[in-house]
């Protein structure tokens, strides 16, 4: 009798640390399916959803070990109106993206000329295998068309410059890692969108964060092949951008914040969920995750804009004995042609 009442005890046991409430896209609550054993890994957000009612706001659990933050953020680009949001936001995604890396979530960033000027570092090493490890089929048979549903959310647009002086393909596109955005050793190197959601895949996440430019080009390509892997996607609704033209879209979208609303709009109808910077950044302030310090190796001028972040005696220490700081500061000048 006494062995059937622990064997109950510990049954019902076992069965509570398997659950915690947690919300769907549509709002409502599913089974509760979060084990406790990884509650010290679950931040809590608040985020935002559409469907044909308006937009609503819940509460959404992330497990941190599934989770993994996008940023898609050039040098420069061919036209003004592709870029005129990024000298004021690009420091602000720095500040995010250490964040986020201060609780342990891994960060993938993607150029054009990844294996070019990369080829041989520990970042594109590492995002060549994630990469290679996320090769699944559904991806691969898919064909990504960011240009598709345009004329659905943001009706005549055109990828065009309006510039005569300036081309699509010009002298003044830079499609480098913007120096303003610090890199850190763990990081993931990717070359192409359609290798950004395979990285996700290989490294087992099930949750991505996006950050930079355009919701409606580069990251809306990525968000399509993720939707082919069933991966949840969040947007950080004021550290995004999408393309706009005034001149193609005055009618509809008078302005760049109208074209961007709308664009994020369609994305939490379509894809996912958005939060606000400070919200996210609440959210980490408030929880109880540990605390890491990066190694940071690539523009590390702007790694450490940011003292206020956490204090140092809340951090981990996660250096690799195998690489000394001399082997940070070669990196640095060997790239230096790069800030």
């Amino acid at each position: 009798m006494l062995f059937l009442l622990s064997l109950i005890c510990f049954s019902f046991k076992d069965f509570k640390s398997k659950v915690t409430n947690i919300f769907s896209g549509s709002g409502k609550k599913d089974q509760i399916q979060i084990s406790y054993d990884i509650k010290s890994e679950i931040l809590r957000i608040p985020v935002q959803k559409r469907n044909e009612s308006g937009t609503f706001t819940f509460y959404k659990n992330i497990n941190i070990s599934n989770t993994v933050a996008y940023v898609d953020m050039w040098r420069s680009h061919w036209c003004t109106y592709y870029n005129d949001r990024e000298f004021f936001f690009t420091p602000r995604i720095n500040e995010m993206l250490q964040r986020l890396r201060n609780i342990g979530i891994t960060v993938v960033t993607i150029s054009s000329f990844a294996d070019r000027l990369y080829g041989g570092s520990r970042q594109r090493k590492r995002g060549f295998q994630a990469v290679r490890n996320g090769m699944i089929t559904e991806i691969a048979d898919y064909e990504a068309d960011q240009y598709r549903f345009h004329h659905v959310y943001i009706p005549g647009f055109k990828d065009i410059c309006v510039y005569k002086d300036l081309q699509r393909f010009g002298e003044t596109r830079d499609n480098r890692y913007t120096y303003k955005i610090a890199l850190a050793r763990d990081d993931y190197f990717v070359q192409n969108f359609e290798e950004a959601a395979e990285s996700f895949v290989g490294l087992n996440k099930k949750t991505v964060i996006f950050l930079g430019q355009h919701t409606n080009m580069c990251l809306m390509a990525v968000m399509l092949y993720c939707q082919q892997a069933n991966l949840d996607l969040i947007i950080v609704g004021d550290l995004v951008d999408s393309c706009w033209v005034f001149e193609k879209q005055k009618d509809h979208c008078p302005t760049h914040t109208t074209g961007n609303r709308a664009t994020n709009n369609y994305f939490e109808t379509k894809f996912g969920v958005s939060v606000k910077s400070y919200d996210l950044i609440r959210a980490i302030q408030q929880s109880n995750l540990p605390r890491i310090q990066p190694k940071y190796q690539y523009f590390t001028k702007t790694a450490w804009m940011f003292d206020h972040l956490d204090s140092p005696q809340q951090f981990v220490n996660t250096t690799d004995t195998n690489t000394t700081q001399d082997d940070n500061l070669t990196q640095d000048t060997r790239l230096e042609h790069l800030y």
